[in-house]
């Protein structure tokens, strides 16, 4: 149980109540509680908004990294000048975050995720537009893949 722990962790290290964080994401308090003691989770578009209000990223909280801070702390501002950064667990986090909102931000212009992601790229130099992609398909159609699931059955007579 890992998110509840994080979550809690990282509210009480801000100096927040349950109620603060709770308000901050647009949940009523019990909704938050049960994300702290593990009997509930926050979709995704939540999780996102919780990484960033606790200055962290949605790989901390879900314990795919130990790297706690994010955009927006002292450590990350100081780190992220540093040749390769992109390339760091620390980078790599912030842009799984970028990318795993992707969906969300789609859906909220009216347009298809593959859509959003080209026009979020469109003025990026080629070879971080390359990078982006490997994270998106990693990240997003890995979970939902374009060409369906395979399972299908062809009979023959």
């Amino acid at each position: 149980m890992i998110f509840p722990e994080r979550l809690k962790q990282l509210r009480q290290k801000k100096g927040l109540t349950q109620k603060d964080i709770a308000d901050l994401v647009h949940v009523n308090r019990v909704t938050y509680t049960n994300w702290e003691k593990g009997n509930r989770e926050p979709n995704f578009e939540t999780l996102l908004k919780l990484a960033s209000i606790l200055n962290t990223t949605t790989s901390y909280l879900l314990g795919e990294s130990n790297i706690s801070f994010g955009r927006g702390s002292d450590q990350f501002e100081k780190l992220a000048n540093l040749p390769n950064f992109h390339l760091s667990e620390m980078g790599l986090n912030q842009i799984k975050d970028l990318v795993r909102a992707i969906p969300y931000l789609a859906e909220k212009e009216g347009i298809e995720p593959d859509e959003y992601f080209n026009i979020f790229t469109k003025d990026l130099p080629e070879q971080t537009k390359l990078f982006l992609k490997a994270v998106y398909f990693t990240e997003i159609l890995e979970e939902n893949p374009p060409f369906g699931n395979n399972s299908e059955t062809t009979e023959t007579k």
